[in-house]
């Protein structure tokens, strides 16, 4: 067997100290979510996104369209590989057939941060972009004065709520738009409203319209829920559809607030703390959500109290024990989640969230952070110092090796 030369050696060894863990990097885009609005057939629809590779190290990451649809998405690059705080444009295209099925099209477009790219890659963490268009259809969508959560909306001081129809097609449309609000347990119907919708509107064209609702801010308190269904029919070709039906939740005069929230750390467990005040005007059910996150993980846990009743100015101290937490740093935020109590309906509105809360579990950097964990600020200045010195114990290592060699050579 041939022996290795003396330089070999060192490179070799030189090599093996440089290898050092992979850092866990996040991804941050730019825009996550683009409403195209109307896409016509045969023709394409371009939009950018930037991904930022928001960590410390180079990563590999891999884009995939996800719908359970016609593959009318495509995306350049589909995979890539970013340098430590640097970033990619990536293009969004959308190409839709010349005779494509009529309807309403989501689309999620992930950027997955992997691993061993290579060899099929292992997923660290993604981040995903939203694309949502209409083809030869109409869409329903409902507006507000203001909205206090995703589905959680105000009325307007007249008690109305507005929509916007959008027209897809290339004929004008006859529209009926009806509904109902619901209250636990009771019901009454919304509308009808009647118009005309012209052809090729979009979000922003002039299809605006209020529907009454019944119910105004001096209403009895509580969360309504508001259901709108769109009938339209084509004026020349005589083709009918509905959309809907479209579902929000209007809140009049309920509310909450999570106060004076704490996270104390007992061994491997964390007690967290927190006060559901009941700011409306209305007895609530209530309960606390903590979300924990490690690190720089994108994952979170989330935790909930038991639900509590309280009165209208009262309050109640919820505590959770999360238990057999690993050694690392964490973060928490939590917030309330509330209902008018004794209301048929499940849904749950959610109050402000606190700030964020840093804690840490045992000696994380004993036997070093886990994967997806964020040192102390100054650890990249001792990685730095650790690499420097393993560079020049290497060298002097390779130097000697060789030196050795070259005497039994000689």
């Amino acid at each position: 067997m041939a022996r290795p030369s003396a330089v070999a050696l060192a490179l070799t060894l030189l090599v093996g100290l440089f290898v050092v863990p992979t850092i866990h990097a996040d991804l941050g885009v730019d825009r996550q979510t683009f409403q195209l609005g109307k896409v016509d057939p045969g023709l394409e629809t371009v939009r950018f996104v930037n991904v930022t590779n928001k960590g410390t190290s180079e990563t590999s990451v891999v884009a995939q369209v996800e719908c359970a649809c016609d593959r009318w998405v495509t995306v350049e690059p589909g995979s890539f590989t970013l340098a430590a705080g640097a970033t990619q444009q990536v293009r969004l295209e959308v190409a839709v057939g010349l005779e494509p099925d009529p309807g309403i099209h989501d689309y999620d477009v992930r950027f997955t941060e992997v691993t061993d790219a290579a060899s099929g890659g292992t997923a660290k963490g993604a981040i995903g972009v939203k694309l949502n268009f209409f083809v030869r259809t109409a869409g329903l969508f409902l507006t507000h004065t203001g909205a206090q959560g995703e589905t959680l909306y105000d009325l307007a001081d007249d008690g109305t709520f507005g929509f916007n129809l959008v027209n897809g097609f290339e004929e004008g449309l006859d529209v009926t738009v009806s509904g109902a609000v619901s209250r636990d347990g009771d019901s009454y119907e919304v509308g009808p409203v009647r118009f005309d919708a012209e052809p090729g509107g979009d979000a922003a064209s002039s299809n605006r319209h209020r529907v009454q609702t019944g119910i105004t801010p001096d209403s009895e308190p509580g969360i309504y829920e508001l259901r709108l269904m769109a009938e339209w029919s084509n004026k020349e070709t005589g083709e009918t559809g509905s959309v809907g039906p479209r579902t929000v939740h209007i809140n009049i005069g309920t509310s909450a607030e999570l106060r004076d929230f704490t996270a104390t750390v007992e061994g491997d467990a964390v007690r967290f703390t927190g006060t559901i005040v009941n700011t409306g005007g209305t007895t609530i059910e209530a309960r606390m959500v903590v979300e924990v996150r490690e690190g720089g993980n994108p994952d979170l846990s989330r935790l909930e109290s038991d639900l509590v009743t309280i009165a209208p100015d009262g309050e109640n101290t919820r505590d959770l024990l999360w238990e057999n937490a690993r050694e690392s740093t964490y973060s928490a935020t939590a917030y309330a989640v509330f209902k008018t109590a004794g209301e048929g309906s499940a849904f749950f509105a959610e109050g402000p969230r606190s700030g964020e809360t840093g804690f840490v579990v045992g000696d994380p950097e004993a036997d070093g952070s886990p994967e997806g964990t964020e040192g102390p600020a100054d650890d990249g200045r001792d990685l730095t110092t650790t690499i420097l010195v393993a560079a020049g114990v290497g060298l002097l290592v390779g130097a000697a090796v060789a030196f050795v060699a070259l005497r039994k050579r000689g």
